[in-house]
């Protein structure tokens, strides 16, 4: 986008910023249920908390290198 505007620039940003908000949802609510749940699915959980985690940090890795 060679013709970014602030309005431009601010949506490039906001979509990643929103993306990791959710992740972060995501990953609390995994880390919160993983010990309510047996053993043989906790791992799931906690594997869906590494993953939100890892999705959180791109994005907000993503919106810093366009701001």
């Amino acid at each position: 986008m060679a013709d970014r505007t602030d309005e431009t620039r601010a949506a490039i940003i906001a979509v990643p910023e929103e993306i990791a908000a959710c992740a972060d949802e995501i990953a609390a609510l995994a880390e919160h249920v993983r010990g309510q749940l047996s053993s043989s699915v906790a791992g799931d959980a906690e594997a869906a908390a590494e993953l939100a985690q890892a999705a959180a940090r791109v994005a907000r890795r993503l919106a810093a290198l366009n701001a």
